[in-house]
């Protein structure tokens, strides 16, 4: 056994297991947990770039949210 997809899963609701136990529920929660770590991280780059505007530093240069967001990889 691979674990890999073999064929098509029919999905009939959110309770549907897409593979390994894993629900298409856990992906849509998944999904909303990353989109908020994601804005979380564009929030906090947008509030660097701006403090070294007000502060005259340049600790955002070069960077993007990326560099703020400690869950991407």
């Amino acid at each position: 056994s691979t674990l890999m997809m073999t064929g098509n899963t029919n999905l009939s609701s959110a309770l549907s297991v897409v593979g390994n136990s894993v629900t298409v529920q856990d992906l849509l929660t998944w999904g909303e947990t990353r989109k908020g770590q994601i804005t979380t991280a564009q929030n906090a780059y947008e509030t660097a770039v701006a403090d070294d505007e007000t502060n005259g530093t340049n600790n955002a240069d070069g960077k993007t949210w990326i560099d703020y967001d400690s869950n991407y990889s």
